[in-house]
């Protein structure tokens, strides 16, 4: 490890610790209402607020038209868009990657190298999980451990909670932070705009560009979400 790359390190596990101190000793408890469904109080309980979907800039004025819309769904409405995987190897071409707090930077910096200009879409977790149907992966959807599993087991509350198993000491990792950067919740439907709790940029200039597509949803520039994740450089010499 180089010295800049220990420094940041370093720096990272200060934040997030004081970030998880603050939660425990600042923030107010996460209040579960007799109505919550499984998902939603488990999700409250890992105070996860957000689920996160990064686009080209391309996209945004399909999506200000119409929401996020699974591949299936524009390809029998002859929308003209920007994919990022080509195979979907998880074989669920009818539904939409997300990911918990945070981007699947291993994914995100892998499709990076083909386009620069990209947007990162924060959703509402508690209305998805509320109303939407999802399936949850402990790692990449397409992994064989995750794609020869029945659906329907992928969907459970267990499933769920499995993203955020395994080792995590020593990692400096929220409670809402999955234990693998790459886990996925798949939303197994189109995802309207209201669900969208905001838009985050780069930069100010692609801001500036692409924030008339959006009047109605918060739009700020937040460099972090284009940049791994704090523990990237954990268990490597």
């Amino acid at each position: 490890m180089g010295l800049k790359e220990f420094f940041e390190y370093v720096w990272y596990g200060i934040v997030n610790l004081f970030l998880r101190l603050k939660e425990i000793f600042i923030d107010e408890p996460p209040k579960i209402n007799p109505d919550d469904n499984e998902f939603v109080a488990f999700a409250k309980t890992r105070r996860i607020k957000f689920l996160v979907h990064f686009t080209r800039l391309e996209n945004l004025p399909s999506i200000a038209e119409r929401g996020l819309v699974t591949r299936k769904n524009l390809d029998n409405n002859a929308v003209t868009y920007k994919f990022n995987d080509g195979n979907r190897y998880d074989k669920l071409k009818n539904s939409l990657s997300l990911s918990v707090t945070f981007p699947n930077y291993k994914m995100f910096f892998k499709y990076k190298g083909h386009a620069t200009n990209w947007a990162v879409i924060l959703l509402d977790a508690e209305k998805i999980f509320a109303t939407l149907p999802c399936a949850f992966h402990a790692t990449n959807a397409s992994a064989n451990s995750e794609r020869y599993r029945k659906l329907q087991e992928r969907k459970t509350l267990d499933a769920f909670k499995r993203m955020f198993e395994g080792e995590r000491k020593g990692r400096h990792l929220r409670d809402n932070e999955t234990t693998d950067p790459q886990a996925e919740v798949i939303c197994l439907a189109d995802i309207p705009l209201e669900y969208f709790a905001e838009i985050v940029f780069e930069d100010s200039a692609r801001l500036n560009e692409n924030k008339k597509f959006f009047p109605n949803i918060p739009c700020r520039v937040d460099k972090s979400y284009f940049e791994p994740r704090h523990d990237w450089n954990f268990g490597k010499d």
